[in-house]
């Protein structure tokens, strides 16, 4: 005959279960804060570096079929880091982090000396150009022309080479990643991806910082877990 189980020693079982797997969630959740931490460190030390010396951005950032930025310079770089309240976490985080991130964000401009100037007559041409300028964070002026009616005859767009940018760092306390956010970074657009705190390491901001100044770089590669590419084979040159 099968021995009883004591109901005592049964529900013991499960609750030692239920506080290690609490336990393994609460780790995770401190490893995310500390890259977190890790992070904010390095790109607040690079934001001040890059404040001083204003470097030239190697990119050149384009909207397709309309214009060029080229000759840009990255300036303004600034860390924030906004907390958010503890009780978000929820039940099984409770306690495990005093001041968790909500983000951290580094912003900046990609700036230029030169301005195009844009005139569309169309109405849907128009705000097509608008949104495609305001999408992208690209600075512009609009002014209308009207006829003795106050009628819209044309737009003028006076297109400044300034470029509003940024990486931003959002934490997934519950699932042990941190997701980084790029809005015009080394192209106009927006990408983002989910990194496991594994991968959040010191070659993945260092490769993160090449790409915003718009070196050659492995960041997409590492963060999607991805081998970085083998270096290329060079010939020897023939005598």
């Amino acid at each position: 005959a099968r021995a009883m189980t004591d109901p005592a020693d049964e529900l013991e079982r499960h609750a030692a279960a239920a506080r290690a797997a609490r336990r393994v969630v609460q780790e995770q959740a401190e490893a995310v804060h500390r890259r977190m931490q890790q992070a904010a460190h390095y790109f607040s030390e690079f934001a001040t570096q890059m404040n001083v010396i204003a470097p030239r951005a190697r990119q050149t950032m384009e909207l397709p079929g309309l214009m060029r930025f080229p000759d840009l310079v990255i300036r303004d770089l600034f860390l924030e880091e906004r907390a958010r309240s503890p009780s978000d976490l929820g039940a099984t985080l409770a306690g495990a982090i005093v001041a968790p991130y909500e983000y951290v964000l580094l912003s900046f401009h990609y700036a230029g000396p030169q301005r195009h100037r844009i005139e569309r007559v169309l109405a849907p041409e128009i705000e097509r150009l608008e949104e495609q300028l305001t999408q992208h964070r690209v600075r512009y002026e609009l002014n209308y022309v009207r006829n003795a009616r106050a009628q819209v005859e044309r737009a003028i767009f006076d297109i400044e080479s300034d470029i509003s940018a940024g990486v931003k760092f959002i934490p997934d306390y519950e699932r042990g990643r941190v997701r980084i956010a790029l809005r015009n970074i080394d192209r106009l657009s927006t990408w983002d991806v989910a990194v496991p705190i594994t991968a959040l390491t010191q070659p993945l901001y260092e490769e993160l910082a090449r790409c915003v100044l718009g070196q050659p770089n492995e960041f997409r590669r590492l963060a999607l877990g991805e081998r970085p590419a083998p270096p290329t084979a060079t010939r020897p040159a023939k005598d």
